[in-house]
């Protein structure tokens, strides 16, 4: 192969130049820019820099100086491909004749003629940058594409997310009026209740209002109380239910007990006391006296004596006496013990059958007086003004012939405007018992009718005080009308219950016909003639009692008393103990011993029931003592002897 095969083809567009128009001025539209003027690479990085910027990068447009030296290292580049294929070419061994020459519209297509080798790669160098263009105008659609993509998955996302807000907040507001629209139902409910409890509580107060504006008044000026229109006194209202007769309740009573008793109740006999009469007043206890035990043989009598004595000669007096002067109080309670003799006595002179034939006229009288049908309906009655009752009892301003309020505040036995109204009272009894022909009934004493009237107004106070509001200590707070109505109630119950203990035991009695009916009677009127004053003082101790250490109470003697009521009182401790039947608690020990106790001496007994020594003496030194305070009664009480020996107790197998 000859050297000028080695030799590059000739170029035959060398020698010929192409003149381009020059390029249109920039156009917003970068797209048409770079379609009409491909070679430009210009509009091509304005597109790089302003699709950056929309996507919120921070590229820029780069300068000339760094884009004349890429274009002159892409042209290096260039040169060495086309030094490449040139020698590859020679290595090849081509010739000139197999160069084919192109024809016009190749040559145009993919020479650039000139007389330099320069304008062909300058030629070169731009097709490059086309297709180095294109690629990034792809690379950036695609980029703007997937932008657009995103922008319009995220616009899609927030506006699901913005309808799913909207969906909750209105879940939530559709809960929130739900739970208002609950709120207001309970609200309403509950006021709706309030109302309810308030119109209750509203018609009881009218109702106790009703009540006590219909309570019974005194009746007109000059008008006498009316005789009962039937046949006078009227029978008590009967609270034992009707379909129950008082025979079959007596008898179911009996025989619960009957079934139930754990022992039999024993049979005590009394018998008179050798030597001792049975007559009132004096020969009650024979009147004789231990002259020494008397006071006048005291050892310092004698001593007292003569310091008296010389007392009264250094004063200058022959003797010295004394005036007792009591005060309202005093007297108020010697007239009602007074009052209380007097009944006594009257009762004594009257058959049984006219003394209740009384007690219900005057009974059936202070109902009609204050216009009630029992005493129970004295809760709702309203007291005596406190004003006019404090004026009287001071003596000021007495209450008016037919003023006939009761006063049931403190002290109410002894107020003086209670015994003005008992006079009142007394007083239109009287003048309407002469008018209507006596009643049928025998006279009675003045003392006889007042007593019955204090029990009537003392049982009406009670009724009256019971339901009146008390202080709770632990809040320091008055009860309420709930409060009140329970206690009550429990009270009632309380009372029903040991009323029926009390009388279970006479009723075995007097169904089985047992012939201590009659001591038994005897003890009954024995300990209401005592009273809770004439029981003995105790004293409580420690000490060893049947084997273990208690707590005891030491019983004193009392001076005063008949010694044979000491073995009635033990009697009916033991008959207790005996038939206890184990349920609930023991009953404290008391041990008697031979100490003296502090108990007064009650008032208004039989003389048989004060020790004789006793009083003897003091009717010899203290008579006044004797005669106003004890007021001693008339009235025959007979003290007689236990004649039962031994008090054999049976239990239940042995008794059947």
């Amino acid at each position: 192969m000859s050297e000028d095969t080695d030799m590059p083809p000739v170029n035959p567009w060398a020698n010929h130049s192409f003149s381009y128009p020059p390029p249109p001025p920039p156009s917003r539209n970068t797209l048409q820019y770079v379609t009409h003027h491909p070679l430009q690479v210009g509009p091509v990085t304005a597109v790089v820099s302003q699709v950056s910027v929309e996507h919120g990068s921070q590229a820029r447009p780069e300068s000339d100086a760094k884009g004349k030296k890429r274009q002159h290292q892409e042209f290096v580049q260039g040169s060495s491909r086309d030094e490449g294929q040139t020698s590859a070419t020679k290595r090849r061994g081509t010739d000139e004749a197999s160069f084919i020459v192109p024809d016009e519209e190749t040559a145009k297509r993919h020479f650039v003629p000139g007389p330099d080798r320069e304008a062909h790669e300058e030629l070169g160098l731009e097709r490059e940058s086309k297709e180095v263009a294109n690629r990034r105008l792809e690379a950036l659609e695609a980029q703007l594409a997937v932008a657009m993509k995103e922008k319009i998955e995220s616009e899609e996302k927030r506006r699901m997310e913005e309808e799913h807000g909207m969906e909750e907040e209105e879940e939530q507001g559709m809960e929130e009026e739900d739970e208002v629209a609950e709120a207001l139902a309970e609200e309403k409910e509950l006021r709706a209740a309030e109302a309810r409890d308030a119109a209750k509580t509203l018609a009881s107060k009218t109702n106790e209002i009703a009540t006590l504006l219909n309570r019974p008044g005194p009746p007109p000026q000059g008008r006498c109380i009316d005789a009962p229109d039937g046949p006078f006194p009227e029978h008590p209202p009967n609270r034992i239910p009707q379909f129950i007769t008082p025979q079959v309740q007596k008898k179911r009573i009996y025989d619960v007990i009957k079934e139930t008793r754990s022992a039999r109740i024993p049979a005590v006999r009394l018998a008179p006391a050798p030597g001792v009469g049975g007559g009132a007043g004096e020969g009650a206890t024979g009147g004789a006296s231990d002259p020494g035990s008397s006071l006048g043989n005291h050892p310092c009598i004698g001593l007292v004596h003569g310091i008296v004595e010389e007392v009264l000669k250094r004063l200058g007096l022959d003797s010295l006496e004394s005036a007792r002067k009591g005060n309202r109080s005093s007297q108020l309670k010697r007239g009602l013990s007074a009052m209380t003799i007097g009944r006594r006595e009257q009762q004594a002179a009257m058959s049984k059958e006219d003394d209740i034939l009384w007690k219900r006229a005057l009974r059936e009288i202070w109902r009609r007086t204050y216009q009630v049908k029992s005493i129970e309906e004295f809760s709702s009655y309203i007291s005596a003004d406190s004003g006019k009752v404090a004026r009287c009892n001071s003596g000021e301003c007495p209450p008016a012939p037919d003023d006939w309020d009761l006063d049931f505040g403190p002290g109410f036995k002894s107020s003086l405007w209670n015994r003005r109204v008992m006079g009142n009272l007394l007083a239109a009894i009287k003048a309407a018992r002469a008018q209507q022909a006596g009643w049928g009934v025998p006279d009675v004493t003045d003392e006889y009718i007042t007593a019955q009237l204090y029990d009537r107004l003392n049982h009406s106070q009670q009724a009256w005080k019971k339901w009146q509001p008390r202080l709770i200590e632990a809040t320091l707070a008055a009860e309420t009308e709930e409060q009140i109505f329970e206690r009550v109630d429990a009270a009632r119950a309380k009372t029903q219950k040991r009323g029926t203990k009390n009388t279970s035991k006479s009723t075995m009695k007097y169904e089985e016909k047992a012939d201590d009916v009659e001591t038994w009677e005897f003890l009954d009127k024995m300990i209401n003639y005592l009273g809770k004053n004439g029981m003995s003082s105790e004293e409580e101790v420690v000490r060893n009692f049947d084997g273990l250490v208690q707590s005891v109470y030491i019983v004193k003697l009392c001076s005063w008393r008949e010694p044979k009521i000491e073995e009635y009182l033990d009697l009916v401790d033991n008959t207790r103990k005996a038939l206890r039947t184990g349920r609930g608690a023991p009953g404290a020990a008391r041990i008697r011993e031979a100490k003296l106790g502090s108990s007064p001496p009650p008032t208004n007994m039989p003389r048989s029931m004060y020790h004789p020594r006793w009083l003897a003496g003091m009717e010899e030194k203290r008579p006044v003592y004797v005669e106003e305070y004890l007021q001693i009664s008339k009235e025959v009480f007979e003290i007689l002897d236990i004649v039962t020996e031994e008090m054999q107790m049976e239990s239940d197998d042995e008794s059947v």
